[in-house]
C-alpha cells in the first residue's frame, strides 16, 4: 500500500528539522538577489498548495523584510508594480507548464525558484532553492505545504538578519522561537491526531451539514477555504466542501490501518534495539537447581519443590521447560 496524506503528515516533523538545519546555506542566493536587487515589493508565485503556502508566509515575510508580498496564481499573474519588484515562483514538482511558462514571461524581473526537487524544468531555467521536503506522492499536499511555508519563512529571516533589517537579538529569538516550534510538532500532531479519533464522526457530519445548508465554511488554518468566489462559481465552494468531507472519510477508513502499522513498526524497531516487551523474567530461585535435581530423582515431590521455592504451579512449569532448554543448549 503507499503511503497515504496522513502518513505524510507524520513525516512533517522531520522535514522542517532539514529545512531549519540547512536555512543558511539554502538563503544564501535569496539573500544575494535580495543584497543586488534591494527590491520595494516581492510577488510569491504558484499555484495549488504552493499558492496556498506562499499566502500563508506573505504576511511573515512582510514583518521580517520590510517590504509589501503580493501572493499570485501562476496562471493569473497581476500587472508587477513597484520600482524594483523581485519574483518568487513556487513549483513543489518543478514541472509545472504553467510556473515554467511565467518565468519565462517575466524573466526580465529578478527573480528565484523554490522547488522539492534538484533536478527539474523549473530549475533549468531559473536560480533555486530547495524545499528539501521530498518525495510526496498523495493528491493532498502537506509536509510539502507546510515545508514551503517554513522555508519561505527561513530564508527571509536569515536575509533580515544578514541585511540589518531585524538586530542580532531579534534574528536569534526568532530562529530559537522557530526552532523549538519544529521541535514541538511531532507532539502537537501526535495530540491532534488522538482528538481527531475521537471526534472525525462528528466533524464529518458538521460539515455534510454546512454542504447541505447550501454554507461556506472558513477554517482561517486552511487558506483553500478562505477564497472569495465571484457569482458563478458557486461550484469551487462545493469542491471545497466535498473535498473536506472525503479527506476525513479517507482519513477515519484508513486510520486504524496507519495505527496498526506505526505500532507494528515501533514494536519492531524496539526489538531491534534489544528492547523486551511483557513483564520482566524474575529469573530462577536462588536453589532452583539443587531442588530440581533433587525433584527429578524422585527424591522430592513437585507439592514440596514448590512450597519451598514459593512457586505456583504454571511457574513452576515454565522453569521447568526454560531450565531443560538450556541444559540442552536450545
Amino acid at each position: 500500500m503507499g503511503e497515504t496524506m496522513y502518513d505524510y503528515i507524520f513525516q512533517q516533523p522531520d522535514a522542517l528539522k532539514r529545512v531549519f538545519a540547512h536555512r543558511k546555506e539554502d538563503a544564501a542566493v535569496f539573500v544575494r538577489l535580495f543584497r543586488e536587487n534591494r527590491p520595494d515589493r516581492i510577488y510569491l508565485i504558484g499555484s495549488g498548495s504552493s499558492l496556498n503556502a506562499a499566502r500563508a508566509a506573505a504576511p511573515a515575510m512582510e514583518e521580517l523584510l520590510k517590504i509589501e508580498v503580493t501572493p499570485a496564481a501562476s496562471s493569473a499573474i497581476p500587472f508587477i508594480r513597484g520600482k524594483a519588484p523581485f519574483l518568487i515562483f513556487i513549483s513543489q514538482g518543478g514541472n509545472s507548464a504553467n510556473t515554467v511558462a511565467a518565468i519565462k514571461a517575466h524573466s526580465n524581473y529578478p527573480h528565484l525558484a523554490v522547488t522539492g526537487t534538484e533536478s527539474c524544468s523549473v530549475n533549468d531555467i531559473s536560480d533555486h532553492v530547495l524545499i528539501r521536503c521530498g518525495e510526496e506522492k498523495a493528491g493532498p499536499k502537506t509536509k510539502g505545504y507546510v515545508s514551503t511555508f517554513f522555508l519561505l519563512y527561513c530564508i527571509s529571516l536569515e536575509a533580515a538578519g544578514e541585511l540589518g533589517l531585524i538586530s542580532e537579538q531579534e534574528y536569534c529569538r526568532k530562529a530559537m522561537e522557530a526552532e523549538a516550534a519544529v521541535g514541538r510538532m511531532e507532539e502537537d500532531i501526535r495530540k491532534a491526531a488522538e482528538w481527531f479519533e475521537r471526534n472525525k464522526e462528528e466533524m464529518k457530519q458538521e460539515l455534510k451539514w454546512f454542504k447541505d445548508q447550501g454554507i461556506q465554511l472558513k477554517v482561517l488554518d486552511l487558506p483553500t477555504t478562505m477564497i472569495q468566489l465571484e457569482e458563478g462559481q458557486e461550484w469551487i465552494r462545493e469542491m471545497v466542501n466535498n473535498i473536506l468531507i472525503e479527506v476525513l472519510s479517507s482519513i477515519a477508513q484508513e486510520e486504524p490501518h496507519t495505527i496498526r502499522k506505526r505500532q507494528r513498526e515501533g514494536i519492531d524497531a524496539a526489538k531491534q534495539a534489544g528492547v523486551r516487551f511483557g513483564a520482566p523474567d524474575k529469573g530462577f530461585p536462588e536453589e532452583w537447581e539443587s531442588y530440581y535435581a533433587r525433584y527429578r530423582k524422585g527424591e522430592l515431590t513437585r507439592k514440596y519443590v514448590l512450597e519451598k521455592l514459593g512457586l505456583s504451579v504454571d511457574r513452576f512449569k515454565y522453569l521447568k521447560k526454560k531450565y531443560e532448554r538450556a541444559v540442552k543448549g536450545e
